[in-house]
Order: structure tokens, then C-alpha cells, then sequence
């Protein structure tokens, strides 16, 4: 069985500004995936990496590559929705993010719930980030037996940045 876990990331203003930066080439890696996918009708993930991989590489050279990755993947969902909407019957348009989540896997990011610390991948390389785990979700990491993804998540409402790790129990 798998639960969602969320920790609070005790950023420094310093590993904030790291943070927003990687949010905003992910997301425009996502935007230009999803663009490409929408125009020529694609779907298939290895045909899109295909057309897009190594425009963004050159286009984003600090982002690491399993993020480019992360980002085509989500795009390609995201249409791959949009088109059983419009087949459907229902208004789709091409999907475009203005700040979405980061999703990171076991490539891109290491947590250890007994440190209260994660290690993410970003523009400015690893960086290890302090964080608290609330009272409830500390029960659920005590059941764990394994992480999977995490999404790097940023609340607008309070400035904070979190993970929610997906996590085997």
C-alpha cells in the first residue's frame, strides 16, 4: 500500500531562490513538451523524448538531465489526458503550467526520515535540505518500508516549499 507523506522543507532564503529556479526551468521544460506534443499529436513518451531531449539540455544546461526527464514524462500525461478529454467530447486544450510541481525519483532525490533531511537534485546541484515532519506523518515513515517519488510542491499562501513523498508501507 502506498500514502502520500508531506514535510516542510526548512529552506534558507539562499535554498529558496535555488528551489524557485528549478521549479521555473521545470516547468518550462513541461511547457515546451507539452507544446511540441500537442502540435504534432504525440503521445509516446520515447518518441517525445525523441523530439525534445536535447533542445532542452541545450536550452536548460543546468537543470539535470533526470529532471528534464521528469518533466517530459508529466507532460506527456498531462496531454495524453487532455486528448481522452477531447475524445470525450469535452473542451481540452493544450496543457501549460505556470509553476507546477517538480517530481522527483530515486535518481534525483534521497530522503532519511531518522536525520530529518533531503537531498534533491536542482540548477545548482545536490542540496541537502533540513526538514519537519509533522506529528502524523511521522507515524506513517515509522510503517515505511520503502520511498518512491516525491513532488517538490511551493505553497503561494505561506512562501514554504514541501515534498510529498509517496512511500510502501
Amino acid at each position: 500500500m502506498q500514502r502520500v507523506v508531506k514535510v516542510k522543507l526548512l529552506a534558507s532564503p539562499e535554498q529558496k531562490a535555488i528551489l524557485r529556479d528549478t521549479v521555473a526551468h521545470c516547468t518550462a521544460c513541461f511547457n515546451a513538451v507539452a507544446a511540441v506534443a500537442w502540435d504534432k499529436h504525440l503521445t509516446n513518451s520515447v518518441k517525445l523524448h525523441r523530439e525534445t531531449y536535447y533542445a532542452l539540455r541545450a536550452e536548460h544546461p543546468t537543470l539535470p538531465a533526470q529532471l528534464v526527464i521528469a518533466a517530459r514524462v508529466k507532460a506527456c500525461e498531462a496531454v495524453r489526458s487532455a486528448f481522452q478529454r477531447r475524445k470525450r467530447g469535452k473542451k481540452a486544450t493544450c496543457p501549460k503550467s505556470r509553476g507546477g510541481a517538480v517530481r522527483y525519483d530515486a535518481r534525483s532525490y534521497s530522503f532519511w526520515p531518522d536525520r530529518q533531511e533531503a537531498s534533491l537534485a536542482t540548477t545548482s546541484g545536490r542540496r541537502r535540505l533540513r526538514v519537519a515532519i509533522p506529528a502524523y506523518f511521522q507515524t506513517l515513515l515509522d510503517q515505511a518500508s520503502g520511498f518512491d517519488s516525491a513532488d517538490l510542491v511551493f505553497y503561494t499562501h505561506t512562501g514554504d516549499y514541501w515534498l510529498h513523498l509517496v512511500v510502501t508501507l
